[in-house]
């Protein structure tokens, strides 16, 4: 059986202790983009207008030519191409 005991004082205020701090400034920091975040983004802006006007033409080529295209492949090729937002 124990029969220790610890005893332990706080001798700072509640949210300006050492841990605080560093959680509080983390928490604020805001991370500017690399050049070459900024040009990936660029990129793929770019690549989503293409596809959407390739869309566009391939529409009509399927119309002219009797295919079917599956909307299904076609919104989940978009989805896979639109740039996500950035958690900055």
């Amino acid at each position: 059986m124990l029969s220790d005991r610890i005893v332990v004082r706080i001798t700072v205020d509640p949210g300006q202790s050492f841990l605080d701090r560093m959680i509080g400034l983390v928490e604020g920091a805001k991370r500017q983009k690399t050049p070459n975040e900024i040009a990936l983004q660029v990129l793929l802006a770019g690549m989503t207008i293409i596809f959407l006007d390739r869309l566009r033409d391939a529409r009509a080529f399927g119309l002219y030519s009797s295919m079917r295209f599956s909307v299904t492949v076609i919104v989940a090729l978009l989805v896979c191409l639109i740039p996500r937002p950035s958690a900055a």
